[in-house]
């Protein structure tokens, strides 16, 4: 499933990144749900926005909380992606 390149025309720009700030939006989800957040993910990348994707940044046995909470503080915005599939 891809977004149509119309998406883009709908997403505001980012804010400029203050002294605090790494990234724009910080982007969460479960494996099952990643084809989609890849492309939300290129949507954002499209407008200049500097995401973080939880897969791209932990690695097997990297504690999860703590790296959650930093890529978090770390970020203008959280986005968590919820899916019928990730309610297991």
């Amino acid at each position: 499933m891809s977004f149509p390149i119309e998406w883009a025309n709908f997403v505001p720009k980012p804010r400029p990144l203050t002294s605090g700030d790494k990234y724009h939006v910080f982007l969460s989800y479960r494996s099952v749900n990643r084809a989609w957040v890849l492309n939300l993910y290129d949507v954002l990348r499209a407008q200049r926005a500097r995401g973080l994707s939880r897969s791209c940044v932990l690695k097997a046995g990297d504690p999860l909380i703590k790296n959650l909470e930093a890529g978090l503080t770390a970020s203008q915005a959280g986005v968590l992606v919820w899916s019928s599939a990730t309610a297991d």
